[in-house]
């Protein structure tokens, strides 16, 4: 640990001596707390390591811990002068060669004393119950909520050293920009409050999302989060479809894209666009969507229980490749199999009865011989 201690208490000196802990090393110190002759000396060691760990001028590095010290002169603050300056030499060290020549070393960069009063008063004023996460600098914290439904909402806030004169980072997990309003006078009561009016607003979405996820046996994603505006559900004959819901109004027609063998997407996608009139807002989506397409939409399977429907491509065996699922699917339902239409296509070039025409590549399923095309 650091210590500092009067090197001549009986004389009422003003210089003290001690040890200062960087990094589980202890280095000598001394300094003099006089107003008028405000000083800090320390080991040669900790000059050169200092010097090694920023290229920044020694004077800039000097300027700062004398700046600081002018704050703690007074002998019962000598503790928390102790504490700032391992911190600072720290951050410094721990830095490295990462700060350039011209990047100078700023006191307003380490919060002050009032700076950790005033975050713990308004972590007080909005209930430590909220609290997730805090980062031991008082720095980073997260923050849960619940909305009106119950539903669990942790978001992140990054403050700076000058908060609150400069606008906190906030981050939340809605499907929408999260604008954060402030001014010098917000506090963390402000940015709970707007956070829970940004929640608020995507109450209808997510009760959209909820229902299908509830009924539906949803292919991906796998671990949504709340600003996830899509869902890839699961139908019959090896056929899915990707339901992409607007957060301003998910009670809209949404955008629907079919993937499965042609064969029995071409009749749904037909289907869909002649009914569309038919679509009725009042109605939660997946319940139109089962009314026009006069069917029901498979429920989730039990845990253990064999399903049919198949994720990985058939060539690279994986459900993605650069962002794309495998959604190019033979149109043999007894087969079914899907591929990625990139992965497909270095297969077909490298079969030799394969031909191309135009942008089309044609061939043969690699698992059941059915003709099978792929764009290039």
């Amino acid at each position: 640990m650091s210590i500092l201690l009067p090197e001549d208490p009986q004389s009422g000196s003003p210089w003290f001596i001690g040890l200062l802990k960087i990094f589980n090393r202890q280095y000598p110190i001394r300094c003099n707390t006089s107003k008028d002759a405000l000083e800090f000396q320390c080991d040669q060691s900790l000059i050169n390591l200092v010097h090694n760990a920023c290229s920044t001028s020694s004077d800039l590095v000097s300027d700062l811990i004398q700046q600081r010290m002018s704050q703690y002169s007074n002998h019962d603050n000598l503790a928390e002068f102790l504490v700032e300056i391992q911190d600072i030499m720290e951050r410094i060290v721990g830095c490295g060669p990462n700060i350039s020549d011209n990047r100078a070393i700023s006191v307003d960069k380490y919060p002050s004393k009032k700076y950790y009063e005033c975050i713990i008063k308004e972590i007080g004023s909005i209930g430590w119950d909220h609290v997730e996460e805090l980062d031991p600098s008082l720095a980073r914290l997260r923050l849960r909520i619940l909305d009106e439904r119950g539903r669990n909402h942790v978001f992140s806030v990054r403050l700076e050293p000058d908060y609150p004169v400069s606008a906190p980072e906030c981050l939340v997990d809605i499907p929408d920009e999260f604008q954060l309003s402030w001014s010098t006078k917000s506090t963390l009561h402000h940015i709970v409050q707007q956070c829970i009016s940004a929640i608020s607003q995507f109450d209808n979405f997510w009760c959209v999302l909820e229902d299908i996820d509830k009924f539906c046996h949803v292919i991906e994603p796998e671990n949504p989060t709340r600003s996830s505006k899509s869902r890839r559900v699961a139908m019959e004959d090896h056929c899915s479809v990707l339901i992409n819901i607007n957060p301003s109004a998910p009670f809209r027609f949404p955008e629907c894209r079919f993937i499965g063998p042609e064969s029995a997407v071409m009749p749904l996608m037909e289907r869909l666009m002649l009914k569309s009139s038919d679509w009725d807002e009042r109605l939660l989506p997946r319940e139109n969507l089962e009314a026009i397409l006069n069917l029901k939409l498979p429920a989730k399977k039990v845990q253990g229980e064999d399903t049919e429907f198949l994720l990985e491509c058939g060539i690279c065996y994986a459900p993605e490749h650069d962002g794309v699922v495998a959604d190019r699917i033979c149109d043999n339902v007894r087969c079914g199999r899907p591929f990625h239409n990139s992965c497909l296509i270095e297969w077909l070039k490298a079969i030799p009865n394969s031909r191309q025409s135009f942008q089309t590549v044609f061939g043969s399923c690699p698992y059941c011989s059915t003709q099978i095309t792929a764009a290039l």
